[in-house]
């Protein structure tokens, strides 16, 4: 339901794409920026819990707000992703 009214269209067009390293090999990760906007997706590909450090990324700057949630999340502080869990962050929405 996060994702209803938000165009996430916006999000891929022309653009770039890059592969952080998340820090942790049961983390995949994505940046996709562009006129639209950049999105950073997070995705734990494993059965079990699995820990994002705080700061890994370096891109603590201002407020990121989660699409499959909807809430607000910090990437200056440690977090635990759930078994399976994606996050889709955007910037200040």
């Amino acid at each position: 339901a996060a994702l209803q009214g938000f165009e996430i269209g916006r999000l891929f067009g022309p653009g770039t794409t890059t592969f952080p390293d998340p820090g942790n090999d049961h983390l995949f990760a994505f940046r996709r920026e562009g006129p639209g906007g950049t999105l950073l997706g997070i995705a734990n590909v494993t059965e079990r819990e699995q820990p994002l450090v705080a700061g890994v990324f370096g891109w603590g700057d201002g407020p990121w707000h989660d699409l499959v949630s909807g809430t607000d999340v910090s990437l200056d502080e440690a977090r635990v992703l759930a078994p399976y869990q994606v996050l889709w962050l955007v910037r200040g929405e």
